[in-house]
């Protein structure tokens, strides 16, 4: 098993990190099959073989991704994905 583990900074309003954060749940949704939730500013991340969260805080958010044995030849396309998007839209 894997786990990713991502923390990134940013100094944008609430509203528009959960926005911009939509926007890479969707990608991930499209190309990985993530069905994920919203609580309150909590992500609940889910599928089959990998389980995680993303947290939002004031000026930062912390990402941890569990993948399964077969998912984690996986890991650094997804975590280069999720980084890249951070420094792109939440820098």
């Amino acid at each position: 098993m894997a786990t990713i583990r991502i923390r990134h900074d940013h100094q944008q309003p609430e509203h528009k990190v959960r926005e911009l954060l939509n926007e890479l749940i969707e990608k991930m949704g499209e190309e990985y099959e993530f069905a994920c939730t919203w609580h309150g500013h909590r992500l609940d991340l889910r599928r089959s073989g990998a389980t995680g969260s993303l947290t939002l805080h004031p000026h930062y958010i912390d990402i941890e991704i569990k993948l399964s044995l077969f998912l984690s030849m996986f890991e650094g396309k997804i975590r280069s994905g999720i980084t890249d998007y951070c420094r792109e839209h939440l820098s």
